[in-house]
């Protein structure tokens, strides 16, 4: 980590007089410095995405405790990106100008599935070279041929599949919604009981309909979970200590 020394002059203002501690410090290209930082990230969220300002519903004090709570939080995720956004628009340019150049998302994206631990699949990483060369000239700026050469085929069902896994993983926001809990399972400790008691229901109600429809995890009364979401569920489920989802809101 990388200590910053700073000295306050006769103006009250700070300047910055060293720097220590450089043994994890990487120079790496414009681009791939750029970014929202992962714990002040809402990409997901449509307001956060449109850049509209954030606001709490109309009706906050009718909802109940848990309703109220969970409003409040997802409130807090979208201020805090719009204003990272807003601040670095007019207080850092050149920052600004690496967000807002249409190369630096996709190539961004390429590294970090590269160097994402290896979680027993690569189709991520497949769509994103596959983008890549879809968007070869754009990305390089330039005439080197691309390396990389997809059959047809392949890219079409690869873009099926990839739909398929989307569906699933936007299931399992629903089901994040409904319980309660962040994407690392965790909740107020206050809630722990009330989040796992929809946990169980949800899952009970996910069995019950996948019988129902045949298998297939599409009939009534709960979302078509997928692989993804079933997985998610078991994951909920096995925690049996309140600690493990106990986190400040």
């Amino acid at each position: 980590m990388l200590a910053i020394i700073v000295s306050r002059s006769s103006d009250s203002n700070l300047h910055i007089v060293g720097l220590i501690d450089w043994q994890h410090t990487s120079i790496l290209f414009l681009f791939l410095l750029a970014g929202i930082p992962e714990r002040l990230q809402n990409y997901d969220d449509p307001c956060s995405q449109s850049m509209e300002q954030p606001l709490l519903p109309e009706k906050l004090d009718n909802l109940d405790e848990t309703q109220r709570s969970r409003e409040m939080e997802l409130y807090r995720r979208r201020l805090v990106q719009y204003h990272f956004l807003k601040n670095t628009e007019e207080y850092n340019e050149l920052h600004c100008a690496a967000l807002a150049d249409p190369t630096g998302t996709p190539r961004r994206r390429l590294l970090c599935h590269v160097s994402d631990p290896w979680e027993g699949e690569t189709l991520a990483l497949k769509v994103a070279l596959i983008q890549a060369t879809e968007n070869w000239k754009t990305l390089m700026g330039g005439d080197p041929p691309c390396p990389i050469v997809f059959d047809p085929d392949d890219v079409r069902e690869t873009t099926k599949l990839y739909a398929v896994q989307r569906e699933a993983d936007e299931s399992l926001e629903v089901c994040r919604n409904v319980i309660g809990f962040g994407s690392e399972r965790w909740v107020p400790a206050e809630h722990y009981k009330e989040t796992m008691a929809r946990s169980t229901k949800l899952k009970e109600d996910g069995l019950a309909a996948d019988q129902v429809g045949g298998g297939s995890g599409s009939g009534r009364g709960a979302p078509a979970l997928g692989r993804h979401g079933r997985r998610g569920l078991h994951v909920m489920n096995r925690t049996e200590d309140p600690r493990d989802l106990a986190q400040p809101v």
